[in-house]
């Protein structure tokens, strides 16, 4: 199979998981990155605030916006900040591109402007300026992932671009890239053949298993 009718593939599988059953996973998914937060917390240097990026799920995707509710106190001490993605039409680019932006409860997500019907951040949250934010974790999905943490996302190349850009300017070294999935999108054939100059592999893959 090409990647196209991999990604064809696993998305069907992820569809088909049943409404219950992704609840149930995305809890235990989130329970285990909440686990995973706390552990980077205390190995933060100097009572560092720790910078996140997530990201509010399709219906197909884990959902993980509870941590938000979880991380409510740390987030109100400044402790953490927690950034969404938002994709958005630059003025001098015909491509829709993705930034992020600092979201400190659910209530600051929204469906208003969103080109994918997908919950982002809303007009008053504030934009990550890239050049000057130190992301220490970036946690993303996925349509599926092999044995090497290397993804397959929906096609439209907005991590990959993000990536891009933030790690010409910051030190790859300095961020940890979580993917979340669910067990059954876990390929066990690996994507070699579909690995492409400017891609980035996660650091670490966490599902309900």
């Amino acid at each position: 199979m090409d990647k196209h009718e991999t990604r064809k593939k696993f998305q069907a599988i992820r569809k088909n998981i049943t409404t219950e059953k992704k609840y149930i996973y995305s809890e235990i998914i989130t329970e285990k990155l909440y686990n995973t937060i706390k552990i980077y917390s205390k190995k933060s240097r100097n009572n560092k605030t720790l910078n996140i990026c997530l990201f509010a799920a399709t219906k197909n995707e884990p959902n993980i916006t509870n941590l938000l509710t979880l991380f409510r106190q740390e987030i109100l001490e400044n402790k953490i900040n927690f950034y969404f993605p938002k994709c958005e039409q630059h003025k001098n680019s015909p491509e829709n591109n993705m930034n992020f932006y600092a979201v400190k409860k659910i209530s600051d997500l929204d469906y208003l402007d969103s080109k994918f019907h997908i919950l982002e951040p809303n007009k008053n949250c504030t934009i990550l300026e890239i050049q000057n934010t130190q992301i220490d974790i970036f946690i993303i999905p996925a349509v599926s992932i092999d044995q090497n943490n290397n993804r397959i996302g929906m096609g439209a190349g907005f991590y990959d671009r993000y990536f891009n850009t933030y790690f010409t300017l910051h030190n790859k070294k300095n961020s940890t890239i979580i993917c979340t999935v669910f067990s059954e999108q876990i390929s066990n054939t690996l994507f070699t053949k579909f690995i492409e100059k400017f891609d980035i592999p996660a650091d670490s893959v966490v599902s309900e298993k």
